[in-house]
C-alpha cells in the first residue's frame, strides 16, 4: 500500500484491498510499520560499523515489506503458479522466498555491494526455487562468491537478460549495419 519505493515504505498511501487499476485486478497489502531496526542498521552502515547477522536480517525484515502480502502468497504457492520475486535488495523478496523455500523463483538483480555478501543473501539463494540472472556478469559474481556454498543451483541457473530497445535512426543503421 505504499505509494512507491521512493516514498515512505512504512506508510500506507493506498487502502488494503482488491482494486481494478487500468483494467488489471490489483491486490494491495498493508506495509510493515516497524521502522526503527532498519534505521539502526542504516545508521551503522553510515558510520561504517560492523554489522551482526541480526543487523543484516533487520535490514531486510524491516525495509520494504508486508507480512500480509507474504501470508497471502500461501494461496498461490502450488503447482498452478510459478511465482517470481525480485530484486534481492528489498525485504519483501527475502520474506517471501524464505517463508516458502523451494517454491518461489528469484531474479536477484545482484550488484557488487555490501548486502550482496551478507549471510541473508546466501540464505535467499539457498531457498529460491530457480534463479534467473540478468547478465553473465551477475551470474559470474554469484558463482564466484556463492557457488561452492550454494552449489549447482547457482551454476546451472540461466541468464535470461532484460529486453532493451534502443532508438535507431537511419543514419546509425547505414553507418553500422554489422553491429545490429
Amino acid at each position: 500500500c505504499s505509494k512507491s519505493p521512493y516514498d515512505s515504505w512504512w506508510d500506507d498511501y493506498y487502502k488494503p484491498g482488491v482494486y481494478e487499476v487500468e483494467g488489471i485486478q490489483t491486490r494491495r497489502f498493508a506495509t510493515g510499520k516497524i521502522r526503527e531496526p532498519y534505521d539502526a542498521v542504516i545508521n551503522k552502515l553510515g558510520r561504517k560499523k560492523n554489522l551482526t547477522v541480526q543487523d543484516q536480517q533487520d535490514f531486510f525484515n524491516f525495509g520494504i515489506n508486508s507480512n500480509d502480502l507474504v501470508e497471502a502468497v500461501h494461496e498461490y504457492v502450488n503447482e498452478e503458479f510459478e511465482l517470481i520475486a525480485l530484486p534481492y535488495f528489498h525485504g519483501l523478496t527475502h520474506s517471501v522466498v524464505n517463508k516458502y523455500p523451494g517454491r518461489i523463483s528469484l531474479i536477484p538483480c545482484f550488484h557488487d555491494e555490501p548486502q550482496f555478501y551478507w549471510s541473508a543473501t546466501e540464505r535467499l539463494l539457498q531457498n529460491a526455487n530457480h534463479i534467473f540472472f540478468n547478465s553473465p556478469e551477475e551470474k559470474e559474481l554469484t558463482i564466484k562468491n556463492y557457488g561452492h556454498r550454494v552449489g549447482r543451483r547457482v551454476v546451472e541457473s540461466v541468464v535470461t537478460g532484460v529486453g532493451v530497445e534502443l532508438a535507431i535512426n537511419d543514419i546509425e543503421f547505414t553507418k553500422r549495419p554489422d553491429s545490429l
